[in-house]
């Protein structure tokens, strides 16, 4: 069973927004939520304790001794109520993935959320070119919007993992779904496609975030990274 910690609880005025991102290929969706959470001073206030995340003991950087969790920041810039959430890890098989993600979506149902944005990687093959940000999205309306920022819309191929599953599976409990990719030639970090991220969601939810000293703080990220294997084939994650 879950353990859920609370913190504080936030008193929503309306619908939040979900805004997720895990560690994967480039760490593009762990860096996308870093930046986002640090611009615009979101608070943490839930954590959530699965039997399905890694058996890790973390020590943080004051010191203390920690599990690994999922972490929920709350923020409220230019009046948007967002959810942020991260973790410094991903469920570890395919059922825990999945059922992760069922807790969180859970969560966010009984938080009213009313769409679910995720960030992730693209990894180009050799040879291809695509846009900055590529996306993917569980309602027509919602690819439109895509559209209209310049998104170029996934027509093919799997995005892996739970980066990819958030919101897929909020269309099952009347969310809408969103994904925006980065595009990247994979390693361990690509902060250029997690900066190329973040102004398309600065633009798709109307407000402002700091892309400021991205490069000096994430170039030896403090969170744990993972290198996935490269493919001619669309990679997704």
């Amino acid at each position: 069973m879950p353990h859920l910690n609370y913190l504080w609880r936030p008193k929503f005025r309306g619908r939040p927004l979900l805004i997720a991102g895990f560690p994967g290929i480039a760490s593009v969706g762990k860096i996308t939520l870093e930046q986002l959470i640090r611009s615009l001073k979101a608070e943490l206030f839930l954590e959530l304790y699965s039997e399905y995340l890694p058996e890790w003991a973390v020590k943080r950087e004051d010191g203390v001794l920690g599990g690994i969790g999922a972490n929920f920041y709350y923020s409220c810039p230019e009046g948007v109520e967002l959810i942020l959430l991260t973790s410094d890890a991903q469920a570890i098989t395919p059922y825990g993935q999945y059922m992760l993600t069922e807790q969180i979506l859970e969560i966010a149902q009984e938080m009213g959320v009313q769409s679910v944005i995720t960030a992730a990687a693209y990894v180009l093959a050799a040879r291809e070119r695509r846009e900055k940000v590529v996306g993917a999205a569980t309602t027509e309306g919602a690819t439109e919007r895509l559209r209209r920022l310049g998104v170029e819309i996934l027509e093919g191929g799997v995005i892996v993992g739970m980066n990819g599953l958030l919101p897929c599976l909020s269309q099952l409990r009347g969310m809408e779904g969103i994904c925006l990719l980065g595009t990247t030639r994979g390693g361990l970090v690509d902060v250029e496609a997690a900066k190329a991220v973040l102004r398309v969601l600065a633009k798709m939810i109307n407000v402002k975030i700091s892309l400021e000293n991205m490069d000096e703080r994430f170039s030896l990220p403090p969170f744990i990274q993972f290198e996935f294997p490269r493919e001619e084939s669309e990679y997704i994650r």
